[in-house]
């Protein structure tokens, strides 16, 4: 089974809506795929989520007529184009009954527009069930070699592009300055910079922070797939939806997301998930394929636009040599930390007893206890610049919800005189169970 394949029947999985055959196939995917394996966690997160807190946040933030119109609408037309995989993401799974939960079954008397936005997306998953390639170009404001959903609401706007097929193998290909990551079917690889790389000998769906844009990129479900996401990270969420007199031949849907309380200072407006966002999602009235989306960041009382489709291509032929990605010689290939043998003694620092063994043992140019506290090996170039730095001072530890780890203020002297001053990002969520270093430098 292939992960595409996983992936549209985890809800019916979910819900014991296969037949034993079906259902086994997907255990077994799941027990070998780390990363549908995670798609299947967020699932049942969400569903126990809500089923657990009676819908009452959903009830409140979401359009609820209007998304109840919209989803039953849907459903009633993907049934009658026999289409059954849909028809359970969409129509009758018990995430959609709670997201569904307590809405009302009549239609409102002023219904007719909501009807039209019902047919358009039903009219999109339509069109869109035999698509072989989809390319999408997005200006971004983002940093070169940062994450792909890296936010910087003060730099120019950057392009983010992706290259997808679906059939008869799915395949994949994202790029931005200075970050790349393919999939060609066998196996899936990323490299940062010109020398950083990370490979994972499987395919992939949506690794390494690309979910959000390989959720834009299906555009016969993207709305269902960014409101499943939403609320699955337990976010507030507004839909509505839109019909301009002057624009006739567009269907608009906002959708106005408000981050969780959990959320850090430091890591807000950082991430497309850590901010709060207002997101425009533009349809073809005629054909119901997405053609355009904005996401506005809300920050000090303004917005700012941070993302905008730019191109969106349906059915472009691609050559299968789009999706290889050619690693440079001297690539140097991210690692997993495992157990030292006097591992326990690592296990038991603390973020700042770790970040200070780390730049102690920068400081002694001692390459061999650094590669102890980090995923790569350092260039001749980096061990240039970190060999003989000083410790001025180290702050107080300090955590940032979602990041997974410990920040620790810094500031070092280096041993050219340049002082630097950050936050190094600390995790031990490996294998080894020790801090490494996972940025900040």
């Amino acid at each position: 089974m292939k992960c595409q394949q996983c992936n549209e029947q985890l809800v019916p999985y979910e819900e014991c809506l296969l037949d034993d055959t079906a259902a086994a196939m997907v255990k077994a995917h799941l027990a070998d795929c780390p990363t549908c394996h995670s798609e299947w966690l967020a699932t049942q997160q969400l569903r126990e989520r809500l089923l657990a807190s009676g819908n009452v946040s959903i009830e409140k933030s979401l359009d609820v007529t209007v998304m109840d119109q919209i989803l039953r609408t849907q459903a009633v037309e993907i049934r009658r184009h026999k289409m059954r995989k849909r028809l359970l993401t969409f129509g009758f799974s018990g995430i959609a009954a709670a997201l569904l939960v307590g809405l009302t079954l009549a239609l409102r008397q002023d219904g007719s527009q909501t009807v039209s936005a019902a047919e358009i997306l039903a009219r999109a998953v339509e069109a869109a069930s035999d698509l072989k390639t989809v390319y999408l170009k997005c200006r971004m404001r983002t940093l070169p070699q940062d994450n792909f959903s890296n936010l910087d609401l003060d730099h120019d706007f950057v392009d983010v592009e992706l290259w997808k097929q679906y059939d008869p193998t799915l395949k994949w290909k994202i790029r931005k300055p200075g970050r790349v990551a393919a999939m060609n079917g066998q196996q899936t690889v990323m490299l940062i910079g010109s020398r950083i790389g990370t490979k994972l000998d499987k395919p992939t769906a949506m690794p390494f922070d690309t979910g959000w844009l390989h959720r834009l990129a299906a555009v016969d479900e993207v709305l269902t797939r960014e409101l499943t996401a939403i609320a699955a990270s337990g976010y507030d969420v507004k839909t509505t939806h839109e019909t301009r007199g002057d624009d006739v031949e567009q269907f608009r849907t906002v959708v106005e997301v408000e981050t969780s309380r959990k959320v850090g200072t430091y890591l807000k407006n950082k991430f497309l998930s850590t901010s709060d966002t207002r997101r425009v999602y533009v349809f073809d009235r005629d054909t119901g394929r997405l053609e355009g989306a904005k996401y506005y960041c809300k920050t000090d009382g303004k917005e700012v636009l941070v993302l905008e489709i730019v191109e969106l291509k349906y059915d472009v032929v691609m050559d299968d040599l789009e999706f290889e990605l050619e690693m440079p010689e001297n690539v140097v290939w991210y690692r997993e930390p495992q157990r030292l043998p006097d591992n326990e003694k690592y296990e038991k620092m603390t973020p700042a007893e770790a970040a200070q063994a780390f730049f102690a043992a920068c400081g002694r140019s001692d390459w061999e206890e650094v590669a102890k506290f980090t995923t790569i090996d350092f260039s001749a170039s980096s061990r240039k610049s970190l060999g003989g730095l000083k410790v001025i001072q180290l702050g107080e530890p300090f955590q940032s919800w979602p990041f997974a780890g410990w920040f620790v203020p810094y500031e070092i002297r280096m041993s050219n005189g340049d002082v630097r001053k950050h936050n190094l990002a600390l995790r031990k969520d490996n294998p080894a169970k020790r801090f490494v270093v996972d940025g900040g430098l």
